[in-house]
């Protein structure tokens, strides 16, 4: 726990976390997105499980995969939180030759994003308000693994 508060700050990042060690960009669409059950295992993640972001959001896409025809058919919705605000996911950043880069932690699928990301049946951490701060100042990563209580508002686009 850090002893004082973490002062929110905006900065401009790019997507997909680089370690230290990486020679090159091409890791980084590898590294878009974190298991939050094997971050602290992981060579690209487990340097920056202290190095914690918030990456704000009004929503994100997800696909649902379906056969028809025995064809493959996606359908894109777009998840929002009730009332359509502003919320934060779980984020790791790192700054790789001078460049500052990020990565969403994924978790298991509550209900309804099973139902959607059907095909992997992963979700992004979607923070509540009130665990904003206890992510900034280090809560131990395995109290954001469930999210079967996070509230989720699906539009079919």
């Amino acid at each position: 726990m850090l002893p004082y508060p973490v002062l929110p700050t905006i900065t401009a990042m790019e997507w997909g976390l680089m370690p230290f060690w990486a020679k090159d960009k091409s890791l980084q669409k590898n590294t878009l997105n974190c298991k939050i059950e094997t971050a602290a295992e992981k060579p690209s993640f487990k340097n920056y499980i202290s190095n914690r972001c918030l990456v704000v959001a009004d929503g994100f896409y997800e696909w649902k995969h379906t056969m028809v025809n025995g064809k493959l058919q996606k359908e894109k919705f777009l998840l929002t939180v009730p009332g359509n605000g502003l919320f934060a996911f779980a984020g790791l950043y790192s700054n790789w030759k001078g460049i500052n880069t990020f990565t969403i932690l994924t978790t298991s699928a509550n209900q309804l994003m099973a139902e959607i990301h059907n095909s992997k049946k992963r979700m992004p951490v979607v923070l509540k308000k009130e665990e904003e701060s206890l992510w900034l100042n280090q809560k131990p990563l395995d109290a954001y693994a469930i999210r079967t209580e996070i509230e989720l508002v699906a539009s079919a686009v």
